[in-house]
């Protein structure tokens, strides 16, 4: 059978190593980009808890009764979250301010105050400075008391008896009132809860028609986070549903219940700078003596809390739909960019099953230089990113330069060839003499390079050999100039390229010739990048629209669910299309590639091999070295011709002299276990030998990489060894 005959036949279909890999890229994308989405959900939720005020309201509640005689009675329970100041300052001092005011309320007095952390109950005493006092001393002298007291600049006593505003006064008074309680010194603490009993005159303002309550526990000075707000009021016995109205004000969501004239409201995640105000419109005549009178009529009252009321549900439902509508668009966009770039991916996935189609296996050689046949190769196979790529495109040019009579090499370095004449030796006397010298320690991390007479050819050169591999060869006549021999190693090569400056501009030459063969035989050197936009763009859609719905909704669930969901579709395609792609004309030609290495990794299995040709499979073995998969290549070779380890073969010509130096070099990898696994690309169960038999050109690699960025075709490079109301606060 011809050599370039595609073959039809052959042991069934199997899913090749780069198929696995692609598979194994998407899920971890996945998962990473499912992981990530969820820990920044997270983080923003935790954001917003640590991001709070140092003193916090883990939940505030009130049970307030309206009395009779017009005061009312209110008993707080301030359940306090206090967290580590700075400068190591502790807290010794809670506090409540009461505003008092002429047209609300004119005074107020404390009855008692406990803590029911401790189950103590605070004794009265004067207001005192806590910054003036050591901790011990505040300990002794001043925790577990409370005051009341007027601020200023400075606290003085406030004396309910005599320091209260006179109720309708046309003055403009105005006092605030600071009630505070003193507790032992603390640096931090998850729960402090605060009863204080008290008693307000000055909240029922009688109308025409009504009575109105009106009481503002919270107001916009507030700094402090409420977890949980919930009130309980208490109406005089004549106060029912039927003939009272509740008004409660707040920006954001609450619940109500009305029974048996006792009124209960509650409200989550009381934000700072916000307000929580009840009014009620009670029956005229339901308490006794009221604090004043006005003009007004309840009716009017009651209209213009109506008006309040469908101006804040309006609002309300304008920013709802505006979220919902934002939300939704979000969403929508991610589908739909979703579905464009998953496109991609199934138009390139079923250009691969066609190549499938076109031939499963083929013998020859195919039209192109090993360099572009490395990106053409991890296009059809899908692998849409490969480190190794710069070293297997440097690896197997030199390699075809070794096959044509440019080049030869050897394995070690150059001192281990000292004495000997490389151009005139045989292979077969080489190896013996190598044998008897042993390897030396850098024997499997360096190549030793010999420019032949053909090399310095110009006319040979431009007839023989394609861009890519007269761009490497550039790069060994640099290094041969400044060494000023014809025979280095890999590492001399390396230091070379690093020290005079030239290995960018050698590096970009050879990469760019690489991807011009490529695009010259119909595989565009132009990026696939449409699937992986689109995976960005729709994975960022989708998170911002999580993002929108956690601020505004506050739930965390739905956001979770979005992320995840949205996560496996952008890893599709992010890591489903590959870098190039390739059109009609390059079909055939990517068929070529993609059966070779098939043929390359199953050829003991043919029945039909016909007799050995040793000049084609050194060729053979440049490609594989391109394809990452030379020591499966080697490995079904010698289970078919075990005469390769006669060294006789090695003295043919330079094809044969490849082969078995390469086979040398695999068997050698393999009787010395994992010894020469270190430091070695590893490609399923084997040793890369066409890496290892090039090991040294992973150094030169590594240079070119570094002074150039990443190439095109891979990730940076590639390396052949490891690497008004109530305010409050405390001090």
């Amino acid at each position: 059978m011809r050599a370039g005959m595609m073959l039809n036949g052959g042991y069934g279909e199997r899913q090749g190593t780069h198929m696995t890999k692609r598979t194994k890229n998407i899920v971890f994308a996945s998962l990473l980009l499912a992981v990530l989405g969820v820990l920044l959900v997270l983080a923003n939720v935790v954001r917003a808890q640590t991001g709070s005020p140092a003193l916090s309201y883990n939940e505030t509640s009130y049970d307030v009764q309206v009395l009779d005689n017009g005061n009312t009675r209110v008993t707080m329970t301030l359940d306090y979250r206090l967290g580590k100041r700075e400068s190591s300052k502790t807290w010794k001092q809670l506090y409540r301010t009461i505003p008092l005011s002429p047209g609300a309320v004119t005074n107020v007095s404390v009855d008692s105050v406990r803590n029911l952390s401790t189950g103590e109950t605070y004794t009265q005493g004067d207001p005192v400075d806590a910054s003036l006092s050591s901790d011990a001393t505040w300990d002794a002298q001043h925790a577990r008391q409370w005051y009341i007291a007027t601020q200023g600049d400075m606290l003085r006593s406030y004396d309910p008896r005599t320091d209260g505003v006179r109720a309708g006064s046309s003055q403009s008074i105005q006092k605030n009132v600071e009630i505070g309680w003193n507790i032992p010194v603390t640096k931090s603490a998850k729960s402090v809860r605060i009863e204080v009993t008290m008693t307000l005159a000055g909240m029922v303002t009688a109308c025409q028609g009504n009575d109105v309550f009106n009481w503002q526990p919270v107001d916009e000075t507030n700094d402090s986070p409420i977890r949980r707000f919930s009130a309980t009021v208490r109406f005089p016995q004549a106060v029912d549903a039927e003939n009272s109205t509740m008004w409660v004000h707040y920006d954001g969501k609450s619940t109500t219940e009305y029974r048996d004239g006792m009124f209960t409201f509650g409200i989550d995640n009381v934000r700072t700078k916000s307000y929580v105000q009840l009014t009620a419109m009670l029956p005229e005549g339901s308490v006794a003596r009221p604090a004043r009178t006005d003009t007004a009529s309840g009716s009017q009252l009651n209209e213009q809390e109506r008006q309040r009321e469908t101006k804040w549900r309006s609002e309300q439902q304008s920013s709802a739909r505006g979220l919902l509508v934002v939300f939704v668009m979000l969403l929508l966009a991610a589908a739909v960019i979703a579905a464009i770039g998953m496109r991609f991916v199934f138009k390139q996935g079923e250009r691969r099953r066609r190549l499938e189609a076109i031939m499963p296996y083929w013998r020859g050689l195919p039209p192109i230089s090993p360099g572009a046949a490395a990106l053409v190769y991890d296009t059809v196979n899908g692998v849409s990113t490969d480190r190794r790529l710069i070293g297997r495109q440097l690896s197997a040019t030199m390699l075809s330069l070794v096959t044509k009579g440019f080049a030869r090499m050897y394995p070690g370095t150059v001192d281990m060839y000292g004495g000997i004449d490389l151009l005139r030796t045989d292979a077969a006397t080489l190896a013996r003499m190598v044998a008897s010298r042993g390897g030396g320690r850098d024997a499997g991390t360096t190549s030793t390079i010999v420019l032949l007479p053909r090399a310095f050819d110009m006319a040979a050169c431009r007839r023989q050999l394609c861009m890519s591999e007269r761009a490497a060869l550039d790069m060994l006549h640099a290094v041969g100039r400044q060494l000023n021999s014809v025979v280095f190693d890999t590492k001399q090569c390396a230091q070379c390229l690093k020290d005079d400056g030239t290995a960018q501009e050698l590096s970009q030459s050879f990469h760019g010739r690489c991807v011009a063969e490529m695009g010259e035989l119909g595989v565009f050197p132009k990026r696939a990048m449409g699937a992986r936009v689109c995976g960005i763009l729709s994975y960022a859609c989708a998170f911002l629209a999580a993002l929108i719905w956690l601020w505004r909704a506050g739930g965390v669930l739905l956001p979770i669910v979005i992320v995840v969901v949205a996560a496996p579709v952008a890893g599709v395609q992010l890591m489903g299309q590959t870098q190039y792609d390739v059109d009609e004309r390059g079909m055939r030609l990517a068929a070529q590639v993609r059966g070779l290495g098939r043929y390359l990794e199953d050829f003991s299995h043919f029945a039909d091999r016909g007799v050995l040709d040793v000049k084609l499979w050194g060729r053979y073995m440049v490609y594989a070295t391109a394809f990452g998969i030379a020591d499966k290549a080697m490995a079904q070779l010698t289970a078919a011709y075990p005469q390769l380890t006669d060294p006789a073969w090695a003295s043919t010509g330079d094809d044969y002299s490849l082969v078995y130096w390469m086979d040398r070099s695999f068997r050698r990898g393999h009787a010395h276990g994992g010894g020469l696994r270190d430091g070695v690309p590893m490609v399923g169960d084997f040793v890369d030998i066409g890496a290892r038999f090039a090991v040294g050109f992973g150094d030169v690699a590594q240079v070119l990489s570094a002074a150039s960025g990443a190439f095109s075709g891979g990730s940076g490079g590639w390396n052949s060894r490891p690497g008004a109301g109530w305010g409050g606060g405390g001090r």
